[in-house]
């Protein structure tokens, strides 16, 4: 930043708050935010399919640099600031899935806040997993394929769904 070390706290009050800065300079949010309003789809599930697919380069170009800080996050500060971005984008997160239920009725009866949870859950976990299992061959050979899979199950499931005939079979 061509500033001596003592010239950044006439910028930030404290290191937390250089910190809060970093994290939110480097936070996926900046990725996901516009995505979830500027992504558009026919149905809920092409719009959450296009979403996904718009975010995830991004997303792995930017892993190195958020796991390490997240961790010191979650490590220093508790996941204060995790918490203080999840509120701030929560209405942004919000009125996405009340754009999708507009698209489809085929939701089963969840709210919008575990809606929002399994979607920052599915992105959180695929980012850590990705992060720590990259250089095992089982995951660094999957590599798209696997994302596409991971989407396929937040999307329906991992149980096939039941017939009538199936039902009755039991």
């Amino acid at each position: 930043a061509g500033l001596a070390v003592g010239g950044i706290y006439n910028h930030f009050a404290s290191k937390e708050e250089i910190f809060s800065a970093v994290l939110d300079a480097y936070h996926p949010h900046q990725i996901v935010m516009p995505a979830l309003q500027s992504v558009e789809g026919n149905t809920a599930k092409e719009t959450i399919s296009n979403v996904a697919n718009a975010i995830r380069p991004q997303l792995f170009e930017s892993i190195e640099k958020i796991i390490p800080i997240a961790l010191i996050e979650l490590m220093e500060f508790r996941g204060q600031h995790l918490k203080q971005l999840f509120s701030r984008n929560f209405s942004h997160l919000d009125a996405f899935f009340q754009r999708l239920r507009t698209q489809s009725d085929t939701f089963r009866d969840f709210s919008n806040t575990q809606l929002i949870l399994s979607f920052v859950s599915f992105f959180f976990g695929y980012l850590v997993t990705s992060f720590f299992l990259k250089d095992l061959p089982l995951v660094r050979d999957s590599g798209e394929k696997s994302f596409d899979v991971l989407l396929d199950i937040y999307l329906h499931g991992v149980l096939k769904n039941e017939t009538k005939d199936d039902k009755t079979s039991t």
